[in-house]
């Protein structure tokens, strides 16, 4: 009891510079989590794409206004034997009967083969398999088993495999501008359900982004050469150059948003610290009443 008059006396006496200093810290640590938060959904994604799969790739899009533009596999078919290409593309909204609602996007084998999610249960999806597969974020496990049958919108079936770990980025591959890191291929999504469609041909697809995969066999030539041609349909970059953007990256959040909230905590515990000091100083002899 004598703990609790002694904390009510030292608010009365300095509510207002501890209101400061609180709001200070809010805001510190709002800063803090926000930093936070951009890095681990940094890395995430990057730890998502699958280096040694990706190593030689060369990341593609097509301009913003893709109708205008030819069919990405069918014009590579055309001009350059390109080798495999890895592609994810959104086929509409799916509803199973237990009330899970997703969107959906279909990935084919090399795709599959060039991501790596964690899972909560389960597995990810196999490039080997015979018939389409499918997995969701872990937030469904509550309304969704292993094993259940989810409609896809053209009218086939997926069956759910595997769910992906709760707070995990999805990948979208989507317009990523001028500037592209890793996290730009990816979105924070719980409503996606990621589908393998086993297939061999992409023509009738449109891609507006993907990763082309030059042969095994190329030689330097022939990679400039795919480079050159990819660059005259849209942008291009290699996946070794989004890793060191992505690296660029992460080094410039840390060093530019990590400082300020850190500084803001420290000078906050440290005013803290001294208006209690100064507060017990002054009133010493009057808070020894209670120690009576």
């Amino acid at each position: 009891m004598k703990t609790f008059f002694l904390a009510i006396h030292f608010l009365r006496r300095n509510l207002f510079p501890f209101f400061i200093i609180c709001m200070v810290m809010t805001v510190a640590l709002a800063l803090l989590v926000s930093a936070v938060a951009e890095y681990r959904y940094i890395t995430a994604a990057r730890d998502a794409l699958n280096g040694e799969v990706l190593e030689n790739a060369i990341l593609f899009q097509l301009p913003f206004d893709e109708d205008s533009y030819p069919y990405l596999p069918s014009a590579l078919s055309e001009d350059f034997s390109y080798g495999t290409l890895a592609f994810l593309y959104s086929g509409g909204l799916a509803e199973t009967e237990s009330g899970g609602c997703f969107y959906v996007t279909y990935m084919n084998r090399k795709a599959v083969s060039a991501v790596t999610m964690p899972m909560e249960s389960g597995r990810f999806l196999n490039p080997d398999a015979k018939t389409p597969e499918a997995v969701v974020s872990a937030h469904y496990a509550d309304i969704l088993s292993l094993g259940d049958s989810i409609p896809l919108p053209d009218g086939r079936s997926a069956t759910l495999v595997g769910f992906v770990r709760k707070g995990m980025v999805f990948p979208s591959f989507s317009h990523w501008g001028s500037a592209v890191t890793a996290d730009h291929l990816f979105r924070d999504e719980t409503d996606r359900a990621l589908v393998y469609l086993p297939m061999d041909s992409v023509e009738a697809m449109l891609c507006p982004v993907a990763a082309v995969f030059p042969r095994e066999d190329a030689d330097t030539e022939e990679k400039r050469m795919l480079s050159e041609l990819l660059s005259s349909y849209g942008s291009s970059l290699t996946f070794r150059e989004l890793m060191n953007r992505t690296e660029q990256r992460i080094a410039s959040s840390v060093r530019e948003k990590l400082p300020l909230p850190l500084f803001l905590l420290i000078i906050s515990t440290v005013a803290m610290i001294s208006v209690a000091a100064l507060s017990i100083q002054r009133g010493m002899n009057e808070q020894s009443k209670y120690y009576l």
